[in-house]
């Protein structure tokens, strides 16, 4: 039978369940329900959100240091989406023509 390791932490023990309940059922959960009710183009861009969020929270939650090469990664991932919503939040701006 396997057992867990004598040494586990309680930082350890929540990331897991933290990663199968919000990592998982949560995230997937809410990912289907996008897929279901957004178009195509906008469900492919939470691929490039992931890895922004994933480097934002290991440096809020774990203090993780994020070297500048991804500062220009999350720079151009957020300069791509604005680009991509860009004629979006034209639209927003303009008032309605009744």
């Amino acid at each position: 039978a396997a057992r867990l390791p004598p040494d586990i932490t309680l930082r350890a023990s929540a990331a897991i369940v933290y990663l199968g309940v919000l990592g998982s059922v949560v995230g997937f959960t809410l990912y289907y329900y996008m897929i279901k009710h957004l178009d195509a183009g906008r469900i492919a861009l939470i691929t490039l959100v992931t890895p922004v969020t994933a480097l934002l929270l290991g440096q809020t939650l774990n203090a993780e240091r994020i070297p500048a090469s991804g500062w220009a990664g999350i720079a151009l991932i957020g300069a791509g989406l604005l680009l991509y919503e860009w004629q979006a939040l034209r639209q927003l701006r303009r008032p309605a023509i009744s």
